[in-house]
């Protein structure tokens, strides 16, 4: 395990970690996000009882409300912030082209980890690397140039395949629905065991821009199971691998739209394992936001810090408190 004083040099004063040195895995990471679905649904006092195994999480970590940057919340900005660190200032809608800023998975492969994506919403190609050929990226159902490389095994092709041929909703465009992308996640994650992966699914928000509430909540409740396996998964590779779960934006008043609107920037993150200490819910004493995750994640990588003007903070949430090694 890391030395946890390096997670929570904040909280305990040690000095900042070192680089992290090429091609050592210091603890692997699972990055998850669930596409437009509000605080609403998820921290709410009732949540606990049809999200269990996200509420799991939340127990042996940390939930917390956060926002994103905008100014405009809708989902490349918001990945593009949660996978560089920074607000996506040159990016204000879906329709932008490839990062134009180094993301988590460019610094750490430049290192020598491995690291790959898989993702339900084509358009996550242009959010997880200044160059999405360097590393395997499935996104969608044809997206990724290097998309073949997620057909680890038999189970793997199978899923990679029949998503790919699914011309079913969820989705529109080249969206491949979450049924095909969170098994085909799980069976690359049990073979190849990358030490950064980063699993976007997104049913919730194709539902409710249809305003199908019911479909909303039941796409929800997969994505829990979904979490469940994950969980399982993990804990047969390794026990103490630290897993991130967030959200891209939130919804409008109307539920079936999100923008420039306020509650459109509401979100949420839930983090546990690894060093993280277990604080359950809790609530900021000051406004924190997506670009806060990856310096958090910085922090626990021993990368050096991002020194941009414009990059987010640690959450000292998940620092706080004392923290035994």
């Amino acid at each position: 395990m890391w030395g946890l004083c390096a997670l929570a040099a904040l909280a305990c004063q040690a000095p900042a970690p070192p680089a992290a040195s090429p091609g050592r895995c210091r603890q692997p990471v699972v990055l998850v996000t669930i596409d437009g679905v509000r605080p609403d649904e998820v921290l709410a006092p009732a949540a606990r009882a049809w999200l269990p195994n996200l509420y799991q999480l939340i127990d042996r970590g940390v939930g917390l409300p956060v926002y994103a940057s905008g100014p405009n919340f809708v989902s490349l900005p918001g990945y593009l912030e949660i996978l560089t660190g920074r607000p996506a200032r040159a990016c204000t809608d879906n329709a932008c082209g490839l990062a134009d800023e180094l993301t988590l998975l460019d610094e750490l492969r430049a290192l020598g980890w491995s690291c790959a994506a898989i993702a339900s919403w084509e358009i996550i190609e242009h959010a997880v690397s200044i160059d999405p050929a360097t590393l395997p990226v499935s996104a969608g159902r044809h997206g990724g140039v290097t998309r073949a490389s997620v057909r680890v095994d038999a189970t793997a092709a199978s899923l990679f395949d029949a998503g790919a041929d699914s011309l079913a909703f969820p989705g529109v465009a080249d969206y491949r629905p979450d049924r095909y992308t969170g098994p085909l996640g799980l069976a690359y994650l049990l073979v190849q065991k990358p030490c950064f992966f980063y699993i976007e699914l997104g049913d919730t928000d194709e539902y409710a821009h249809r305003r199908d509430y019911p479909s909303y909540l039941s796409a929800l409740t997969e994505f829990d199971d979904f979490l469940g396996q994950l969980d399982a998964t993990l804990l047969a590779l390794h026990r103490d691998a630290i897993v991130i779960v967030t959200t891209d934006h939130g919804r409008a008043a109307d539920f079936g739209d999100h923008g420039a609107d306020e509650p459109s920037s509401h979100a949420w993150v839930v983090a546990a394992g690894g060093p993280l200490p277990s604080r359950g819910l809790r609530v900021p004493a000051a406004p924190r936001h997506l670009r806060d995750i990856a310096p958090t994640l910085r922090l626990a990588l021993g990368l050096p810090p991002d020194g941009s003007a414009f990059a987010g903070s640690p959450l000292e949430e998940l620092l706080a408190g004392e923290v035994q090694p």
